[in-house]
């Protein structure tokens, strides 16, 4: 044991060895050599000799104890903890035993179990701080405020001795303080005492910012506006000047806002407060105005006092003046992402209460359009470049620029109109102007952006194949520029290259490996996103799917890595840090990237419910051919078969290979210990380089045996992960209805879509609109041939159904849904689509009918009718609806607008 902690695990392997040569059934020996095995990479060998010396001596829990051990190290904790509870039934105050379970208790977030064996563990030794501290965070994740409070007062009662040299101590009273702090805010029973210690523990505090920070919400959440707005100053004072948060507190203090709108303002995320985010009157603009002068006379040079003054000007006069300085010194400085800053400018404002529906960024073509700042910003812009194109001013009474000065700002003045162009739609005018900026730059490095954006209007314009070419360029000007070759790679899969994609993102990857096996190491998962969407393009599930799985992995390792953390942190007294990273957690597997992946991964799994591969080797119908059908499918079939078998050949070959290559390593490793152990330096002292470990063979490099799983199943596995994680998504409840509905779950289905309704709140979904006609209609035609599980779910259903369609039957839902709709002159195409399509599915209207109405009203003015993607489905639909002259017409339309597009 003493050899094994220490890592010396050939040594103890040896001792080990030299023990069963002695007494062969020694059980706790047989399980610590499988210990010692398994952390040898030999996790077969492992297994079996865990489980012979466990037979041996079933009542030995160092057995159970080191059986639990290689589970955990395989990530079977499940198992690992059944074997730590067997072992603490044969000896229940083991402290070694304890502390593993516990760990993986909260690992498994089994919160409950993780606070009674903290609290076992703190009985048995009540002298160690780190036992208390453990104590407390175990009743706080279980939202026990008061006990996770009561057990930190009664540390700093005891004279528990410190396991810390003086300045660590320091620290672990501040961190612990301020963890009790905010435990005591989160509780929220009594402000007022949060304040009192506050105030009694600042000086014992070396985290500054953040202790005025919770002083200054606390402020907030208790109605003291005066108290906040000091305490934000103070903040200011202390440098944190760039940061929003601070800034939207500091306005919720200013504006006196209700204690739930405060709490929401200090969520707002990215560039949002207040000022941008609800529509203020004229006197609150003129306080904020008036205090934010204030902060600019003190701070001078910070870019987000500067940044939120534009928002807080109302008089038109006054904001075109503010808006003109601030552009005008951007473009003669050279900054790319002006129009991503003053993007945040174009919002539909809500109300005070700052409730998550009340502020929408205005992002649609149609509605930045009609923005009044975006329609300032480009009078600016426009009056910015003239200017400098007359004069080589970029306004009246501004310095003369000259040469290199000139140029830049120039083509930065131009770029910006680019950009803005592009936010309208109007991507041809701004190719057409970029053309002209990158003839300006050269072949200078800075033309690489110029060149980037070329590509994206490409793309958005609809020739994917040149957007790639265009990329290409720009990463051929700078090859050692990373973010340019992941953009080129991302392009290239866009246009269905994949090969090349391969090869370019290999540029940046180790070059002994393969590309995609490196990539996978890396956890790159917005290249596998990227791929499978590829893969299934061509038609390749196979492969796609892999690659969907392969996310999936890559998330369940983040869930595994935050196991090294759970003594680590506690150690150190990283209290807040810790219970944020397992807050993060809990909701990793609702990220965008897990969602993407697990939505397509469902979708391939729907196609093969509905269209099963045929048996692996499967011979095909001979009887109904020809005597040459029949030779030409035989010889089909033969080439088939042979390129399995050479496939699987090829994959032995390859095992065998690694397996020679790391019994040669291990070889070399074995008999390079041997020498350190000869010259008394044990596994310690390396004379070389330890070779790296063989990578493993991939035995299903086209992702068939992922295809021939249970497709139901499969798909139920990724609908119901997305609905504990990702409850608040309304694709969720889309895919759950989507996979309820393919498996026959009637209130599986019927849940989902009134948790889709309840995620959207007063807004509504195409999606969700579609599935509930499609619902209500299967229900209405049940006596068609559609089963129930029960009469009871029938019932239920049925009476559901109602509520859904709001007493009316289905075709008065539709009736009603257009009507509200159609008022709308700016209606989203994907909402034309549904809209006609659910009206033929109820029998109003025929399906040419159907296309025709979402063509006649064109393109113009019409949300989504600016993206290639919101144009393709419309296609797609006007196919289904039998509609072949509305879709001649629509890709006329289509075409006119998208002269590159090659889709249409």
């Amino acid at each position: 044991m003493n050899l094994y902690e220490k890592k010396e695990y050939r040594r103890a392997l040896k001792l080990s060895e030299s023990i069963l040569k002695n007494s062969p059934t020694h059980g706790e020996t047989l399980c610590m050599k499988g210990l010692i095995l398994n952390y040898m990479s030999r996790k077969e060998e492992a297994h079996e000799f865990a489980k012979k010396g466990l037979m041996h001596n079933m009542m030995s829990h160092v057995c159970w104890h080191v059986f639990g051990l290689i589970h955990r190290a395989d990530r079977n904790y499940n198992e690992s903890i059944k074997c730590y509870k067997q072992a603490l039934r044969i000896d229940k105050d083991n402290m070694q035993i304890l502390r593993d379970l516990s760990l993986l208790q909260i690992q498994m977030r089994d919160l409950k179990g993780f606070n009674a064996t903290r609290g076992q563990i703190l009985t048995l030794k009540a002298t160690q701080k780190f036992h208390w501290v453990s104590y407390a965070l175990s009743y706080h994740l279980l939202g026990q405020h008061t006990q996770a409070v009561g057990v930190i007062d009664t540390l700093a009662s005891q004279d528990v001795p410190a396991e810390q040299n003086a300045r660590e101590a320091l620290f672990c009273k501040s961190e612990l303080e301020m963890y009790k702090l905010e435990i005591m805010k989160e509780r929220g029973t009594d402000l007022g005492e949060v304040l009192a210690q506050l105030d009694k523990v600042e000086p014992d505090v070396l985290d500054q910012s953040a202790f005025k920070k919770l002083k200054a919400e606390v402020q907030l959440l208790q109605s003291d506006f005066a108290g906040a707005a000091a305490t934000y100053l103070s903040i200011f004072a202390y440098g944190v000047t760039e940061d929003y948060t601070v800034h939207s507190g500091y306005q919720a203090a200013l504006l006196q806002l209700p204690p739930a709108a405060c709490g929401r303002a200090l969520k707002l995320g990215g560039t949002a407060a207040p000022s941008s985010a609800a529509e203020i009157d004229g006197e609150q603009a003129k306080v904020l105005g008036e205090k934010y002068e204030e902060l600019l006379t003190l701070y001078p040079r910070s870019a987000v006092v500067k940044r939120i003054q534009l928002t807080l000007l109302t008089e038109p006069a006054a904001l075109e003046t503010a808006l003109s300085a601030y552009i005008h010194k951007a473009v003669v400085k050279g900054v790319p992402s002006l129009s991503s800053d003053l993007a945040s400018l174009y919002v539909t404002k809500g109300s005070l209460d700052l409730s998550p529906s009340g502020c929408k960024p205005c992002k649609d073509p149609v509605d930045v359009a009609a923005n009044g700042k975006y329609q300032l910003v480009c009078k600016i812009a426009a009056a910015a470049v003239a200017s400098l194109e007359s004069t080589s001013c970029v306004a009246d009474g501004a310095d003369k620029l000259e040469g290199d000065k000139l140029r830049d700002a120039l083509v930065w003045g131009r770029y910006l109109q680019v950009l803005l162009l592009e936010l309208r739609g109007d991507y041809e005018a701004g190719l057409e102007l970029l053309e002209v900026c990158i003839g300006q730059m050269g072949d200078s490095l800075e033309a690489i952006d110029l060149c980037e954006r070329k590509g994206r209007l490409l793309k958005l314009s609809g020739d994917v194949q040149a957007a790639a070419d265009c990329l290409d360029e720009a990463r051929q000007r700078d090859t050692a520029d990373r973010y340019i070759n992941n953009k080129t790679t991302k392009y290239m899969l866009r246009a269905g290259r994949h090969e090349q994609a391969e090869a370019t993102i290999g540029l940046f990857t180790r070059h002994e490996a393969n590309p995609n096996s490196n990539l996978f190491e890396m956890q790159c998962s917005w290249y596998e996103l990227e791929y499978a969407r590829c893969m299934l393009s061509q038609n390749d599930m196979g492969k796609a799917l892999k690659k969907f799985v392969a996310i999936e992995k890559h998330f369940d390792d983040f869930a595994d890595d935050q196991f090294d953390f759970h003594t680590y942190c506690i150690r150190k007294m990283t209290l807040r840090a810790y219970v944020a990273v397992l807050r993060l957690e809990d909701h990793i597997w609702g990220h965008k990237y897990y969602r993407r992946a697990a939505r397509g991964a469902v979708d391939v799994y729907m196609h093969l419910i509905d269209n099963p591969l045929p048996p692996e080797n499967e011979e095909p119908d001979y009887s109904n051919m020809s005597a040459a059908e029949k030779k030409k499918a035989k010889a089909a079939a033969r080439k088939k078969k042979n390129k399995q078998e050479a496939a699987k050949l090829a994959i032995e070959e390859e095992k065998k290979k690694a397996a020679a290559e790391e019994k040669k390593r291990r070889e070399e490793e074995e008999a390079e210990a041997e020498k350190n152990e000869a010259s008394g330096d044990g596994d310690k002292k390396k004379t070389k380089k330890a070779a790296p470990p063989v990578a493993a063979v991939d035995e299903d490099p086209d992702g068939m045996a992922l295809m021939r799983k249970d497709a139901a199943a499969e798909a139920t596995k990724f609908a119901n992960s997305l609905k504990a994680h990702a409850p608040e998504q309304v694709d969720t409840w889309v895919i759950n209805f989507d996979v309820a509905m393919k498996r026959g779950k009637w209130m599986l289905a019927l849940q989902a879509l009134f948790k889709g309704g309840q995620v959207l709140g007063g807004d509504d979904s195409h999606e969700i609109f579609e599935r509930t006609v499609q619902f209500a209609q299967k229900l209405e035609a049940s006596d068609g041939g559609v089963t129930f599980e029960s009469d009871v779910v029938r019932d239920v259903a049925v009476e559901m159904k109602d509520q859904l369609l709001g007493g009316g039957s289905v075709t008065d839902f539709v009736a009603k849904t257009k009507a509200s709709k159609t008022a709308d002159k700016a209606l989203h195409l994907s909402w034309k689509c549904s809209l006609a399509r659910a009206g033929v599915a109820v029998g109003a209207m025929k399906g040419q009918e159907a296309a025709a109405e979402i063509v006649a009203g064109g393109l113009d003015g019409v949300r989504g009718g600016y993206s290639i993607k919101a144009c393709v489905d419309v296609a797609k639909a006007l196919k289904d609806l039998g509609g072949d002259a509305a879709q001649a017409d629509w890709n006329k339309l289509c075409k006119a607008r998208f002269a590159r597009a090659t889709v249409f």
